[in-house]
């Protein structure tokens, strides 16, 4: 009798003793308060509620919680994680000790488990995990500029590349990257879903040459890498969060709980002091982003990766146009690369004028490639040809394409506010404007390409002495893009524009119209610090102020853009339109534009034009105060 009640105790004393530590763990957790400190809400994404009084994590994935109320309950979940730890192994999924090890990591080193009373567990799929970015990994921030022809990249992109070794090259490190997990086609569901919400958002993990290829070769966007000033610790705490967020999802919001948001949320784990998700409620726009993480302090090297384009015009530069006209002549096959026009020029012009033809046959093939939706590799003999050519001279060719322009940090923010004053149909005004992002011709360049406008929610108020206050202009979306053709690249100008503006009519007062207009055409640098546009507009409107209740038009843009500095811009555009159906009539408008940048995120703005609608003229002058915030 005596020997079976010692085999029972043996069996239960364990688990009585477990008790007793699980118990005293939790009572240690709540005299601590650990669910109030801002590692444990950051850990869990916990953010305070707008309306109701609480938390709520942004984490929608129920997989992420172990408490049934855990995704409201700070301490709830708390104590079923420390439970957790206690729970016997399931051959039928990892333990918590591991599934949750950047939890389990924080919560030993603030409570000091007992590796006895509470036995570590191996954790091997995490290891396996760990071991691929090397001991002392170094992470870097990654922002792709803004690509228009892209509605889900509009406003750029932010992901994470992890480099396992300071001595392997960059292009095999791995990225990081948060986007809404869709394989639906661009189509007006596309965006409600993408905006309200509709798609899962997921954090995944590939190789990043291969996110190089998609924004710098394939989408010609620039790439700025931004080296991340955290420590060890910090360090390791952020790649533990990663292992616990690959397998759950959130709810991807486009404007505010996107990707630039979440990279947000994972540096305040390595880090909870930051808060750096406190600043973007509501709005979320990468560049933006970036900024905050550099005035935290987190940045300390900024490396830039030019695209495709980028390096092409920069050629166009260095070399003279008949050495040009040489590398299109080798990439079209007219020449090849034993030709005399190419052995008489120095080794080192050869050297350029291949490396130029290599590129232009490269941004050719990724062309192809963006036209087919396609990542794959294509085989070009040519370039072979032309590689070994190049290989045979051991000669200086194209220099690097210099970081000439700053950064997306150094720009202005992406919001503005702004007050006006000015004169219009011989009335005096007041104006104010709010526009939620993000850049205009005439905004401060610097961090921005000055030839493309991305204009979203543009709201203008006005009051005048002889009305009251009333709405000027809702702006829905104003996109254009003047970027000038160029020896080698075939580009394009284009404008689309949404809005709703208040307009002559043939009878009555001034009302306000919905209009839509759509156009294209060229815009060329004749010399430096000039650009000229020209394109070829229809126009929409559509009101019951309208006779048969719409107008349809068309007509030229054209424009003159100068850089008398880097900060003072002049634009002058001239529009002029023929509305041939609906209500019939002719709208001529000419405007010229001056845009001075002062310190501390401010501009003015000088604006004096003169309009011609519906047998009418009047002239306008205003004079704005621009405030970016």
């Amino acid at each position: 009798m005596r020997a079976i009640l010692l085999a029972v105790l043996f069996l239960i004393s364990p688990r009585l003793f477990a008790a007793d530590y699980q118990a005293e763990l939790l009572s240690s957790a709540h005299t601590y308060a650990l669910a109030q400190l801002p590692a444990w809400q950051a850990l869990l994404h916990y953010h305070p509620r707008l309306v109701r009084p609480g938390f709520e994590s942004f984490v929608d994935d129920p997989k992420f919680f172990l408490a049934v109320d855990g995704k409201t309950n700070p301490a709830a979940e708390l104590d079923a994680t420390l439970r957790a730890f206690f729970a016997g192994a399931d051959a039928q999924s990892e333990h918590a000790q591991c599934r949750f090890i950047a939890r389990y990591r924080w919560l030993q080193r603030e409570l000091g488990f007992d590796a006895v009373r509470l036995p570590r567990q191996p954790c091997t799929r995490y290891a396996n995990f760990r071991a691929q970015f090397g001991e002392q990994p170094r992470l870097t921030l990654v922002f792709a500029s803004s690509y228009l022809n892209n509605p889900a990249s509009l406003f750029g992109h932010s992901l994470l590349r992890i480099d396992a070794d300071a001595a392997r090259p960059q292009l095999l490190s791995v990225a990081v990257n948060y986007a809404a997990d869709t394989r639906d086609p661009m189509s007006f569901a596309f965006a409600m879903k993408g905006v309200f919400g509709g798609y899962p958002g997921r954090f995944t993990g590939g190789p990043y040459h291969l996110k190089v290829t998609e924004y710098a070769d394939l989408e010609n966007r620039d790439l700025w890498e931004y080296r991340l000033a955290l420590d060890a610790a910090e360090r390791e705490r952020l790649l533990e969060h990663l292992w616990e967020l690959f397998p759950v999802y959130f709810d991807y919001y486009f404007f505010d709980e996107n990707c630039a948001f979440h990279l947000l949320s994972l540096l305040e784990v390595a880090r909870p002091t930051l808060r750096l998700t406190q600043q973007f409620r509501g709005w979320t726009i990468p560049a933006d982003t970036v900024r905050a993480v550099t005035e935290a302090g987190l940045v300390t090297q900024v490396d830039y990766r030019p695209a495709r384009a980028t390096e092409l015009r920069a050629a166009e530069h260095a070399l003279t146009a008949d050495e040009i006209a040489l590398a299109r002549s080798l990439v079209d096959g007219v020449v090849n690369v034993d030709d005399e026009r190419l052995r008489a020029l120095p080794p080192e012009r050869q050297a350029s004028v291949l490396e130029l033809a290599v590129q232009l046959a490269d941004y050719r093939r990724l062309a192809g490639q963006r036209r087919k939706r396609e990542l794959a590799f294509t085989a070009d003999a040519r370039v072979d040809e032309l590689l070994s050519a190049r290989s045979r001279l051991d000669a200086p060719g194209l220099p690097p394409v210099s970081r000439s322009a700053a950064g997306v940090e150094a720009g202005h923010d992406s919001a503005r506010v702004t007050f006006g004053l000015g004169n219009s149909r011989g009335r005096g005004f007041q104006e104010l404007q709010l526009r939620a992002g993000y850049h205009d011709l005439l905004d401060p360049g610097i961090g921005y390409d000055r030839a493309t406008q991305l204009s979203v929610f543009d709201v203008r108020l006005r009051h005048t002495d002889a009305q009251a206050t009333q709405l000027e202009r809702l702006g829905v979306v104003d996109l254009l893009s003047v970027q000038p053709r160029a020896a080698l690249l075939d580009v394009f100008a284009w404008h689309v524009n949404a809005e709703l503006r208040r307009r002559d009519v043939r009878e009555g007062a001034p009302g306000l119209i919905p209009a839509a207009s759509l156009g294209g055409g060229v815009a060329f640098a004749p010399v430096e610090r000039m650009l000229v546009y020209g394109l070829a507009e229809v126009e929409l409107d559509v009101s019951h102020r309208l006779q048969r209740d719409y107008a349809l038009g068309a007509g030229p843009n054209v424009g003159v853009i100068i850089d008398a500095s880097d900060a003072w811009r002049m634009q002058l555009s001239a529009r002029s339109w023929r509305y041939a159906l609906g209500d019939v009539h002719n709208r001529r408008e000419i405007t010229l534009a001056q845009s001075l940048r002062l310190p501390r995120q401010q501009s003015l703005r000088l604006e004096v034009g003169r309009t011609h609608e519906f047998n009418a003229d009047y002239s306008f002058t205003a004079l704005y105060w621009n405030k970016y915030f």
